[in-house]
């Protein structure tokens, strides 16, 4: 984020979910259709917020509204609507991704009448140009392009415990215009992936995983 437009508070809150659902927009977008069709992977975007689902698995990463509130407010009548959104998919885990500003006694309560509960925080690191966090590491880091796709898509799989044929998704989302993805190489194995996913003047860290052998180098 650039130093001369970072808000705070709602301002925060609302920037950094626009940013969210422009990196999910881009990466949905990249979804292959045969597993598309084989996870019931979809992208929503509406008003009463953005709705990432999946029959499997059954996650609530994968199954969850986040721009809560960007548009419209959420009241009972929005979180009737987004159940139904989930009880007609099937799946059990799914979760309302609330900014902290939206969070009041009174939706709390019609959450809660509603048996719905807050789980955990959802920690989202905000940082401007020059704030630099330098780590020596004995690994040689690449940026790649999509011939190398399959081997992060791999390393990424493994390292979160997706399902293995989510693979031809992260691989496609590799050589996109707006991303950025790095390997980590010991000598010429790679052992580790991540990715910056550019939004207008801002970016989005993520993806970054290593293979348990190779962890705690700096990667």
């Amino acid at each position: 984020m650039s130093e001369d437009r970072l808000p705070d508070g709602a301002d925060l809150h609302r920037q950094l979910e626009e940013i969210e659902i422009a990196l999910y927009r881009d990466l949905y977008a990249a979804v292959p259709p045969e597993v598309a069709d084989r996870h019931g992977i979809r992208f929503d975007q509406r008003d009463d917020g953005t709705a990432l689902t999946a029959r499997e698995p059954d996650h609530p990463f994968f199954n969850r509204v986040l721009g809560v509130g960007l548009r419209r407010p959420p009241d009972g009548e929005w979180i009737d609507a987004q159940i139904a959104r989930f009880e007609s998919i099937g799946t059990r885990r799914w979760m309302l991704q609330i900014p902290p500003h939206l969070e009041t006694p009174g939706l709390r309560d019609a959450l809660a009448r509603r048996g719905l509960v807050r789980h955990r925080g959802w920690a989202k690191h905000v940082g401007v140009p020059g704030d630099r966090a330098h780590r020596g590491t004995d690994l040689r880091i690449e940026a790649i392009d999509r011939s190398r796709g399959a081997i992060f898509a791999q390393i990424c799989v493994a390292a979160f415990g997706v399902p293995s044929s989510f693979e031809p998704w992260i691989a496609a989302s590799v050589g996109r215009p707006q991303w950025v993805h790095f390997l980590a190489f010991d000598r010429d194995e790679p052992v580790a992936c991540a990715a910056l996913f550019l939004a207008g003047s801002d970016a989005v860290l993520n993806f970054a995983a290593t293979r348990e052998e190779a962890r705690g180098r700096g990667a």
